[in-house]
């Protein structure tokens, strides 16, 4: 049994506290800290899949989810679990939104940029001045996926939006997928403040592509054609299928 003197918890339970709510009361000096009753160690990266895992079930299964689960409103329980609380900026989305937000996970875990502007223009509706695919296909791998260098250029959030809202401004955005947006952008913050890179369409495929199958869409696919480049270097849109 792993037990953990109070010197070696404290830079856990600092962070902890910093960044996710901590409700495990006071440890003693040789107290056995963990999930089991053998006091194993906690993995962090488990702990974060949990929450990812949770927050993809409301969004996709339930329709019905916490859009504001910040540090403070994830709890670690004594016994290892979490606990989340303070449910007060719930948002609801319809069936026909969870299911294209589904496909754009699924497109975005495939890196089919073509795929990714047609869900973003065409089913979601959404719109930019001048319709740019590389520029529609960051910010939608930034707000649902990942902020790695391919989709921010090394720039941090506020260069990033910057540079997007000079190269293409948005001008129509579907709001039923903000929330769900920003629960993304809140697990990944999480993540790294951890120093652990979390990319969220991997996580969040299997419940996408579950609540498609269960739906009728079972056969969907995001694959690339063949010889396509991923991401920002494959092939153009037809931007003009959405003016």
């Amino acid at each position: 049994m792993l037990r953990v003197q109070r010197w070696a918890l404290a830079p856990l339970r600092l962070t902890w506290n910093f960044s996710v709510g901590l409700a495990a009361g006071r440890w003693e000096p040789g107290e056995a800290l963990g999930a089991g009753p053998g006091g194993e160690l906690l993995s962090l990266g488990s702990l974060l899949t949990t929450l990812a895992d949770v927050h993809a079930h409301e969004i996709f299964v339930d329709g019905c989810f916490n859009g504001d689960p910040h540090p403070g409103n994830v709890m670690l329980l004594p016994d290892g679990r979490l606990g989340l609380i303070d449910y007060g900026q719930v948002k609801k989305i319809d069936h026909a939104t969870r299911m294209s937000y589904a496909k754009l996970i699924v497109a975005l875990d495939e890196e089919n940029q073509e795929e990714v502007c047609r869900i973003m223009w065409g089913e979601l509706g959404c719109r930019a001045k001048y319709m740019k695919p590389e520029v529609c296909y960051r910010i939608a791998a930034f707000w649902s996926d990942r902020d790695t260098r391919d989709i921010t250029g090394g720039r941090n959030i506020a260069e990033f939006m910057e540079w997007a809202e000079e190269q293409d401004p948005v001008v129509i955005v579907n709001q039923d997928i903000v929330m769900a947006c920003r629960v993304n952008v809140m697990m990944r913050g999480m993540a790294n403040a951890f120093q652990l890179r979390l990319r969220m369409a991997p996580v969040w495929r299997p419940h996408a592509e579950a609540y498609l199958a269960a739906h009728g869409e079972a056969g969907y696919s995001a694959k690339r054609p063949e010889g396509v480049a991923p991401g920002p270097k494959a092939a153009a849109a037809e931007k003009g299928k959405y003016s």
